[in-house]
């Protein structure tokens, strides 16, 4: 089952992986992602792409005048989203008490405050230091020393990370929805 999202800019899509293996008899978890991946693309696009990765493991189409890419899975799901003109990042991510037990690594000591235990508001946190980090496309960025979420939000559909590193400051704005126990969490890069 595919979900799509097209917003004047950008399409996301949203693939049901244990569908998808199901239909296609596909019992690795890996290949089901990247024959997916490939699914999705070739019906957004309608063409079958070539998918390749840039030095920084940023995913791009090889074709004349591709879109922008980023590219999510967890567990049964599988997010990717297309921009013509502008950098992109997604994740999507299953709510599970294990990040209860990593949260350390990922968060600085206000945001370990702020979060306590919450699985959900854990794994939102998670997402969208993920999804900036994508957007950003650069690597040599530590979630927790680098990327800072701002509590509180002024509506329940948007939030804003800040990136404050030696290489770059700024700030994303950042939308997410919870579609049943998982987190969607996605940007633009405006700037």
């Amino acid at each position: 089952m595919i979900i799509s999202y097209i917003h004047e800019n950008y399409t996301l899509a949203l693939l049901d992986l244990g569908l998808f293996k199901q239909q296609q008899g596909i019992a690795d978890k890996r290949l089901a992602e990247k024959e997916g991946t490939l699914h999705l693309l070739e019906v957004i696009l309608g063409t079958k792409p070539k998918l390749t990765y840039d030095a920084f493991r940023k995913p791009y189409i090889e074709m004349p005048n591709a879109p922008h890419l980023s590219i999510s899975h967890s567990f049964d799901k599988l997010a990717v989203m297309m921009h013509q003109r502008l950098s992109i990042g997604i994740d999507i991510e299953k709510i599970r008490d294990k990040v209860i037990d990593i949260r350390h690594k990922f968060l600085s000591t206000p945001e370990l405050a702020y979060c306590g235990t919450d699985a959900a508001l854990l794994t939102l946190y998670w997402a969208a230091k993920e999804a900036t980090y994508k957007a950003y496309g650069k690597k040599n960025l530590d979630f927790a020393a680098h990327l800072f979420v701002r509590p509180p939000w002024s509506n329940l559909q948007d939030l804003t990370v800040e990136i404050n590193a030696p290489t770059c400051e700024r700030i994303y704005k950042l939308h997410y929805k919870k579609l049943d126990d998982y987190i969607l969490v996605y940007v633009v890069d405006e700037e």
